[in-house]
């Protein structure tokens, strides 16, 4: 009882220590501050086991890709216990699962803060980077990983992607290589090599590695994806629409099944259907500016050249290097002179 030991407290100051119940007293006084922190002990273990459970919870949230309520688990963990390095680093990888970046890196980099040797985070704030287009960081990020963990497959399956991102094929090959020989079930490693396979135009090559990854149980809209791009450029254009539909069904937010789809509805010469799809990707990628490339190019078709020139010039704003610039600022001024003629 805190009256107790404060009646006990005062007690003491004003007695002789030295008189026997005052020793008596001393004892009971004692045993009250050790009870008591052994209390605060026991508190502390219970916020700690509490920590763990919100962590445990934002794990399985996540695993349902539950995501905005695993960050929210996770912030529960993370205020019952700040050192819980592991909540910040789940709690960022969700961030990075959401696109919210800035969020996520700022997660990576306390976890880092708290443990430097949390070989997961490197390779979960190089995933961030990659995103970002910071493709040297990631490749640190990869490189620190690794360097930590050698013989993790995923590490060499993430790094390879990268170099496919920085168009080092010979770079990224090696890796999704090493990946396969240190997890032969990494069905992700021959969903690289069929990515390279199909940039280096061998398509049959390309086709039979995305379907040894469908059989294999690589059940994801990235290889239903990839398996329709090579169906397209084979002119096998129904059954890639046939494998777009199915990415589209199995992740209705996977733009690339949207783009490419519209692609081939561009080549069929169905350019509403094809405006749909571009319509859809901005939706889901306000930023993404291949797709104002290909709508502009579609608006072009249709004669709507006012609609083209403002997807045109978005697209520029967003890529002001890209090799179609000379063509499409000779569309803007042939539009803007004939507009001074009329």
């Amino acid at each position: 009882d805190p009256r107790g030991q404060r009646f006990v407290e005062k007690y003491i100051q004003k007695t002789d220590t030295s008189s026997a119940f005052s020793m008596y007293l001393q004892k009971i006084y004692q045993s009250m501050t050790s009870l008591d922190s052994e209390e605060k002990i026991r508190e502390s273990s219970r916020k700690k086991r509490t920590a763990q459970e919100w962590y445990k919870r934002g794990i399985l949230l996540s695993v349902q890709k539950k995501y905005r309520e695993g960050i929210q688990a996770f912030s529960h963990a993370i205020s019952l216990d700040p050192q819980m390095a592991k909540a910040y680093q789940n709690r960022g990888l969700s961030y990075y699962y959401l696109g919210e970046y800035g969020k996520a890196l700022e997660d990576l980099d306390k976890a880092l803060a708290l443990d430097s040797n949390l070989v997961q985070v490197y390779n979960a704030r190089g995933l961030v980077h990659s995103a970002l287009h910071h493709y040297s960081r990631a490749l640190q990020d990869f490189n620190q990983a690794l360097s930590l963990s050698p013989r993790a497959s995923s590490f060499y399956v993430n790094r390879g992607n990268l170099y496919l991102k920085m168009k080092k094929l010979d770079q990224a090959q090696k890796d999704f290589i090493e990946a396969r020989k240190r997890n032969p079930e990494n069905l992700y490693a021959y969903v690289g090599l069929g990515k390279i396979a199909f940039r280096q135009q061998d398509y049959q090559k390309a086709l039979n590695l995305f379907q040894m990854a469908w059989n294999g149980g690589l059940d994801l809209p990235i290889v239903y994806n990839g398996i329709g791009l090579v169906l397209m450029k084979m002119k096998k254009r129904k059954d890639a629409i046939m494998y777009f539909n199915a990415a589209i069904l199995k992740d209705p937010k996977f733009f690339q099944a949207y783009l490419n789809r519209g692609i081939l509805f561009v080549l069929e010469k169905k350019y509403q259907k094809a405006l749909q799809d571009f319509n859809k990707v901005l939706s889901l990628k306000p930023r993404y500016s291949k797709a104002y490339l290909y709508r502009g190019e579609v608006f072009r078709l249709l004669g709507k050249k006012e609609q083209a020139a403002r997807d045109f010039r978005k697209y520029l704003i967003l890529q002001p290097n890209s090799p179609q610039r000379g063509q499409i600022e000779a569309f803007l001024r042939h539009l803007q002179s004939s507009k001074r003629k009329e």
